[in-house]
């Protein structure tokens, strides 16, 4: 009876993650996987990107997700462009202006009358969490294009895929609740979501450009 209930839980971690991944995944730690990054080197030299407007696509986000992705990206944005409207106002300034932000023309008039010039347009491409008695994990996709409002011209983009759990495949009796702990504590941590959020975000936008305004530097006095 044991060893049957053994070999049905081995089974089905192994279904889920493969006999690797399961041993070897660590909780804090948001496992990246291989990403693609482009930026148009002659967009980045000419134009001058003072302030950029977010917006988050996806279908069904989870509310949870939305509210972390948001407050994520503004924060990492903040250290590379001079203005950030987040998600959030970015839906409330365009619903003032009863601009859609999807039609080119509105796109034009949103730059022009919020003097706010490009967008970055975020995706979540997949989400899903997943709890199997001995293992639990959490994975997050996301994709980001920097463009301008005035014409749709892409200048930057990047993908970011993580993946992060904990648990194992029970080798023995004696190592099945030291498992079901460790997948436990992942499922239930209520600050895991908040992580993968911000590790992928971390991840995605790495490679974007500082294009804040450097401070000028002026000359001491002579001798």
């Amino acid at each position: 009876m044991r060893t049957a209930l053994l070999r049905i839980l081995t089974v089905a971690a192994l279904t889920i993650c493969g006999p690797i991944g399961c041993m070897t995944s660590n909780m804090l730690e948001a496992r990246k996987i291989p990403s693609m990054v482009t930026i148009n080197d002659s967009q980045k030299t000419t134009q001058k990107i003072r302030c950029v407007a977010v917006l988050i696509n996806g279908s069904k986000i989870p509310t949870e997700l939305n509210y972390n992705l948001d407050r994520s990206i503004e924060r990492h944005l903040l250290v590379r462009i001079n203005q950030v409207f987040s998600a959030h106002q970015t839906r409330i300034l365009a619903d003032r202006l009863h601009l859609d932000l999807t039609h080119p023309k509105d796109r034009r008039q949103f730059a022009s009358r919020t003097a706010c010039s490009h967008t970055l347009e975020v995706t979540v491409t997949f989400t899903n969490t997943a709890f199997m008695v001995v293992w639990a994990h959490r994975s997050l996709g996301l994709k980001a294009r920097l463009t301008a409002l005035s014409d749709s011209e892409m200048i930057w983009q990047a993908n970011q895929q993580s993946l992060q759990g904990d648990g194992g495949v029970p080798i023995s009796l004696t190592s099945l609740p030291f498992a079901i702990s460790r997948a436990i504590n992942v499922h239930n941590d209520p600050m895991s979501a908040a992580k993968i959020t911000e590790k992928t975000v971390l991840d995605l936008l790495r490679t974007l450009p500082d294009f804040r305004d450097k401070p000028k530097i002026l000359p001491g006095p002579l001798g």
